[in-house]
């Protein structure tokens, strides 16, 4: 099977360049060490990342690069000289308690029955969520090269004002660019204009040419807070050399479809009370192989849907959600992405297309990475209101109206993902 499921969430973002010409990006010398021949990348050269973060995925489909300076091993250093980088990102914004148990286990896997409050969750009434930031030009992101991340509150207020109040606590996790979805490393308690300073490993900065950050900050306060606002500002240090990275490759120089998922899913859903109470989410299919540049459309296919459930009436139809590789779940800030359906189904194989054209490249996977940033998944729907087709809501508590939507329900099918693209056009050779 091409693939894994992985649970949808947080992933920060910070964007770095897209191309590799361009300010930054440095070619060595044009040697025949550095070259490969006629677009083959050399059977001695490795084919993991230099920075030690594992196998890139791109070369264990093919050996094939891209021409002029993509076909060269060569640098992206961001630094400019410098040893410390100021304010390269922020986080400006305000928090209440919901959901109301956020759940912290890896891949926000909580649900009713099978999850202890307070192991399992933050405690109750934590005021929570999680953040990327924003693409370049408007922030930066964590480069490489990078040894300590800053994280510093400049501004604050709530209910409790003085900082010292112990009832005014203010917290964060992370989630580095090389983690699991869901497995957010302990950060620390934030104090007001009080540095707080992450040390970090190689791997644990953002690749070359993501097009924006795969880290995810998680703020959150202590279940006394209530309510609150903030202003957090991220530094770097440098600490690690900037290392010289393979060729690009060129995954459509022989081919120009390549199938990037193919295998079963089962997806779950328990309704309003885990996505209220924990933040809970129904999952993603996140390909092994990555969708990167080049890409024009990407063709998801499922067939042999299985729906069950405690919904009272059948659902009107299914479509499908899916989100790039710069759009991540993140807890507190609603779903990702976008949804497609399919009018010309059968009712047992939908097919939904994905336009990648006009794309400026902030969809894609970067082509070093290990495994795909993208997610995938089909659910069900209903019809709104008092219709014959639609999901009439019912009392579920005074003053409170369960939708069908909001019924536990799980489903099983196969889903097939086919990216299409073209070859690389061909580059100059220097900068």
């Amino acid at each position: 099977m091409l693939g894994r499921v992985l649970s949808a969430t947080a992933v920060i973002l910070l964007a770095s360049l897209a191309g590799c010409i361009s300010k930054g990006d440095e070619a060595p010398e044009d040697d025949a060490q550095t070259r490969t021949s006629q677009n083959v990348l050399d059977p001695n050269a490795s084919t993991e990342a230099p920075d030690g973060r594992g196998q890139i995925s791109a070369f264990q489909e093919t050996n094939r690069t891209e021409s002029g300076m993509g076909a060269m091993h060569h640098t992206h250093d961001y630094w400019e000289g410098k040893e410390r980088l100021d304010d390269v990102a922020w986080i400006d914004s305000g928090l209440i308690p919901i959901p109301f148990l956020p759940c912290k286990k890896p891949g926000g896997g909580c649900t009713v029955g099978d999850t202890m409050p307070g192991s399992d969750t933050y405690p109750a009434l934590t005021t929570i969520a999680d953040y990327d930031l924003a693409p370049p030009p408007e922030m930066g992101m964590i480069y490489e090269g990078t040894k300590y991340v800053e994280l510093t509150m400049k501004e604050y207020s709530g209910p409790f004002v003085a900082p010292g109040n112990p009832a005014g606590k203010v917290f964060f996790d992370y989630l580095a660019a090389n983690d699991e979805a869901g497995a957010f490393r302990t950060g620390g308690e934030l104090k007001l204009n009080e540095p707080f300073r992450i040390e970090i490993e190689p791997t644990m900065a953002d690749m070359p040419h993501q097009a924006k950050s795969l880290w995810i900050f998680r703020i959150y306060s202590n279940s006394e807070m209530v309510w609150f606002e903030f202003n957090i500002t991220i530094s770097l240090v440098k600490g690690y050399d900037v290392v010289n990275w393979p060729p690009h490759p060129d995954l459509y120089a022989d081919n120009p479809t390549r199938t990037v998922f193919e295998g079963p899913v089962h997806l779950e859903s328990k309704g309003t009370i885990d996505s209220y109470a924990f933040g809970t989410d129904a999952g993603w299919v996140s390909p092994q192989r990555v969708i990167s540049w080049n890409t024009d459309r990407v063709e998801v296919t499922v067939s042999g849907v299985q729906f069950s459930g405690q919904v009272p009436i059948e659902p009107d139809g299914f479509v499908l959600e899916y989100h790039n590789a710069s759009d991540p779940f993140l807890l507190g800030n609603g779903a990702p992405g976008a949804r497609l359906m399919d009018p010309g189904s059968d009712g047992s194989t939908y097919t939904f297309v994905i336009d990648l054209t006009k794309d400026r490249g902030d969809a894609y996977d970067t082509p070093y990475a290990q495994y795909s940033r993208w997610g995938f998944r089909l659910v069900p729907y209903w019809g709104d209101g008092m219709t014959e087709s639609g999901c009439v809501d019912e009392m579920f508590w005074p003053g409170i109206l369960f939708g069908c939507q909001w019924y536990p329900w799980s489903m099983d099918y196969t889903m097939t993902i086919k990216a299409t693209g073209r070859p690389a056009a061909p580059e100059p050779t220097t900068a």
